[in-house]
C-alpha cells in the first residue's frame, strides 16, 4: 500500500512539475514565470511571483520607441538619434534624442549641446530650398529645450534628452529633407511622414 501511495505521489509531482514549466494556451508555449519559495514561518504566501523591475521615465527615454531614422555621433561617444520627421497640418515636427555615453557604473555622462536657432534649418531635397524654424507671434522659436534667451537650444543633462524643432511643412511633392545640425553633422535624405 505504501508503494502505491509513493508511486502516486511521484507521478503527481512529475505531472505538476511539467505543468509549471510549460503552460499551453491555444497550442502556444509560454515561458515559465519565475517563482520563489518563502519560508512558512514568515507568514507570507508560500509562493510569490517575482516583481517586474520598474523603468524610470528618464531611462525609458534612452530607448527610442521606434528605430531611429538616422544616428550621428557627437563629442566623445555621445549619440544623437533622429527619431521623427512628421508633418501634421502645415507643420513639420523633427525630433532628436541625445543619448550620453555611459560611465563604467552604468550611469550617463554629462552631455552638453548649444546652438543658435537662426543656424538651424532644413533643406527641401526636391526644391533645393532652405527652410528656417517657425517662430510664434512674439518671435520665439518653436523649439525645445530653449535657453533662457529664447534664441538658442541648450542641452545640459546627464540623462537622455529630447530636442524638438518645428518648421513650415514641405509640399507633398517633397519626399525627403536634409538637416545639418551645427557641431553634430548632416542628416541627409530624411523621409517625411504625413
Amino acid at each position: 500500500m505504501k508503494v502505491k501511495i509513493l508511486a502516486s505521489l511521484i507521478c503527481a509531482s512529475a505531472f505538476l512539475a511539467g505543468c509549471d514549466q510549460i503552460s499551453s494556451i491555444g497550442g502556444k508555449e509560454e515561458p515559465k514565470q519565475e517563482q520563489t519559495a518563502v519560508p512558512p514561518s514568515s507568514g507570507e504566501n508560500l509562493i510569490r511571483s517575482e516583481e517586474t523591475p520598474q523603468v524610470s521615465q528618464k531611462a525609458a527615454v534612452a530607448m527610442p520607441e521606434t528605430t531611429p531614422i538616422q544616428t550621428q555621433e557627437y563629442g566623445d561617444g555621445d549619440m544623437v538619434h533622429l527619431t521623427k520627421a512628421r508633418v501634421v497640418g502645415q507643420i513639420l515636427t523633427v525630433e532628436f534624442l541625445f543619448v550620453p555615453k555611459r560611465k563604467p557604473d552604468g550611469s550617463y555622462r554629462y552631455v552638453s549641446y548649444e546652438t543658435k536657432l537662426d543656424n538651424v534649418s532644413y533643406i527641401d531635397d526636391a526644391a533645393a530650398q532652405k527652410v528656417s524654424l517657425l517662430q510664434d507671434e512674439a518671435g520665439v522659436y518653436m523649439a525645445s529645450p530653449l535657453a533662457s534667451n529664447k534664441t538658442e537650444i541648450r542641452i545640459n543633462d546627464d540623462d537622455p534628452i529630447k530636442m524638438t524643432l518645428k518648421f513650415p511643412a514641405p509640399p507633398p511633392s517633397t519626399p525627403s529633407i536634409s538637416i545639418d545640425l551645427p557641431q553634430i553633422g548632416s542628416f541627409d535624405a530624411i523621409p517625411v511622414s504625413r
